[in-house]
């Protein structure tokens, strides 16, 4: 992980398909095969670039390539590189822990970490240049995660009705108790009203809590308990811990209501 190249282009940080699998333990063949089944769900531009012609070659003209640097960009006709946003699909594809684990080293060490050149922070026409740049791409993502929003939502009225339900439904979510006792019960009324193990309703909340805010509870858990030192905790302890039950409560009461359909994030 910490021998990747970086690369960037349209001044962020991307990844070929080839980098892409080798940090995931993977091959680039199946790296393709995920996005050949859900390339409806990767938007280009935002997961991915696709170059071709004249952009390629002023791509391939732009690197340094040293020794045997990716002859995957370098004889390729046409290349896809993936953003960081695409990297978070592929690793939600693959579902190893070993993929999970590889996409975080990523948006620590790679995707964030980037330092300044000397030269810029000696100069500071460059230096103001390069925080204008920094503030246009802020507004841009700004502008994307809003016309994300509006995909996510379609009208006021059904924020206004969800509100609605969120106060009012108080059948499947008990209110007393603590926020833990209330995830409990919560789990154990969709296990029994799906007909499900209790077991297998923890499985569904850890499946899709993961998806609402695009995690892996179970790999947080287990660095929570090895950073604390601790041996045994189960779910409902790790959440109160880490200060995530109320975003917990919010998926079990999607859950027990699926029929109102919304995004947590």
């Amino acid at each position: 992980m910490n021998n990747l190249i970086p690369i960037e282009f349209q001044s962020q940080r991307i990844l070929t398909t080839q980098q892409i699998a080798e940090s995931y333990g993977t091959s680039t063949d199946i790296i393709n095969q995920n996005y050949g089944r859900n390339n409806q769900r990767y938007v280009q531009g935002k997961h991915f670039f696709l170059l071709e012609g004249a952009e390629l070659k002023e791509f391939k003209a732009s690197l340094q390539f040293e020794g045997n640097l990716l002859d995957e960009i370098k004889f390729a006709p046409k290349l896809q590189l993936w953003t960081e946003k695409g990297a978070w699909l592929h690793a939600k594809s693959l579902g190893t822990n070993e993929a999970w684990e590889a996409y975080e080293m990523l948006v620590d060490d790679y995707f964030q970490k980037k330092e300044l050149s000397q030269a810029i922070m000696n100069d500071p026409i460059m230096l103001m240049r390069y925080e204008q740049i920094k503030m246009e791409q802020r507004l841009s993502q700004v502008e994307v995660d809003a016309d994300d929003a509006k995909v996510q939502i379609a009208t006021i009225q059904e924020q206004a009705e969800l509100a609605h339900i969120r106060i009012n439904v108080l059948d499947a979510v008990d209110p007393e108790g603590t926020p833990r006792q209330q995830l409990v019960k919560s789990i154990r009324r969709y296990a029994e009203k799906n007909g499900l193990t209790y077991d297998t309703g923890w499985n569904k909340f850890r499946e899709s809590y993961n998806i609402a805010f695009h995690t892996n509870l179970q790999m947080l858990r287990n660095n929570y308990m090895k950073k604390n030192g601790i041996k045994k905790m189960t779910m409902p302890e790790y959440l109160e811990a880490a200060n995530k039950i109320d975003d917990a409560l919010r998926v079990a009461h999607k859950m027990l209501h699926p029929v109102y359909q919304y995004e947590l994030l």
